[in-house]
């Protein structure tokens, strides 16, 4: 798979993925200082590119990273790049870094020019689309909103890694950070969702903008499935039925364990998959390329 030719778009030119780079410089690296987006493309359709291109630009407009395409732009820029990768399936990653200062004074913010890459990757489902076993961190919290607005896709992620670090090492395959306050948040890759007598909540903030699980909810509304985003504690995640994870990568996810806790899939989750696979052929969720 590294001998994969796959094409790529960096600040106006069409390349090859093997020709992107960053420069050492770049605050992305320095600072961290970037956000980034990705959706899936299956046989020629993508699912919400809509939200993914407006959770993108509410990223742009938050960090202040101003790119050269506007969202038609880019659809024709994706639309190359899959057709040139002669991928049936694949994931299209849009990522922006700070650039680098024109002084090379790191603290000359507003001399950048941001450098803005597309490019897709084979398609990869979460954890092989098998069911998830999940440990809440007990030594990292969530990035509180209020410090990073986690609703876009940011490159502020040493909370996760540092997580991730300590569930390897006890043996799961993903962390669930808790916020501040010690509600549930989301994990690394997925946001997560528990159900509780046939019904769905989902957390409600200090969590990304989850595509997957916004189409969720609206299906949930057209088929008279309750749904919710809230608060959700520890003891009313130990308490569910069921619980999931939704990503770009795989749809709905299993959780078969969080800690110790066991679930088994309800017929709430399997009716869920069901609609979600419908959601594909549907004009008003999907978009050809």
């Amino acid at each position: 798979m590294t001998d994969l030719v796959l094409p790529a778009w960096h600040n106006g030119n069409f390349c090859q993925t093997s020709d992107l780079k960053v420069n050492a410089l770049d605050l992305g690296i320095m600072h961290g200082e970037g956000l980034y987006d990705v959706f899936t493309v299956k046989q020629s359709r993508v699912l919400g590119l809509h939200y993914h291109l407006e959770r993108f630009f509410a990223g742009i407009e938050y960090q202040q990273l101003p790119i050269s395409l506007d969202k038609d732009q880019i659809i024709d820029v994706v639309a190359e790049l899959y057709r040139a990768s002669n991928l049936t399936d694949c994931q299209i990653c849009m990522i922006v870094t700070r650039g680098v200062p024109q002084t090379y004074i790191i603290r000359d913010i507003l001399t950048t020019v941001p450098e803005f890459m597309i490019f897709p990757v084979p398609y990869r489902m979460l954890n092989g689309g098998t069911p998830l076993n999940l440990c809440i961190s007990q030594q990292v919290r969530r990035i509180p909103d209020w410090a990073v607005d986690q609703r876009h896709k940011n490159f502020a992620r040493q909370d996760f890694n540092r997580a991730a670090i300590e569930c390897h090492q006890l043996g799961f395959h993903r962390p669930l950070l808790l916020d501040e306050h010690g509600y549930v948040t989301e994990g690394p890759q997925f946001n997560v969702a528990i159900i509780k007598n046939g019904k769905v909540r989902s957390p409600a903030k200090n969590r990304l903008s989850g595509v997957t699980m916004k189409i969720l909810a609206e299906l949930c509304s057209e088929n008279n499935i309750e749904f919710e985003f809230a608060d959700i504690t520890v003891e009313k995640l130990m308490d569910a039925d069921d619980a999931f994870a939704t990503c770009t990568l795989g749809g709905i996810v299993n959780i078969a364990k969080v800690d110790q806790q066991l679930y088994q899939e309800s017929e709430t989750q399997k009716k869920l998959k069901d609609l979600y696979a419908q959601a594909w052929q549907l004009d008003r969720y999907t978009q050809r390329i």
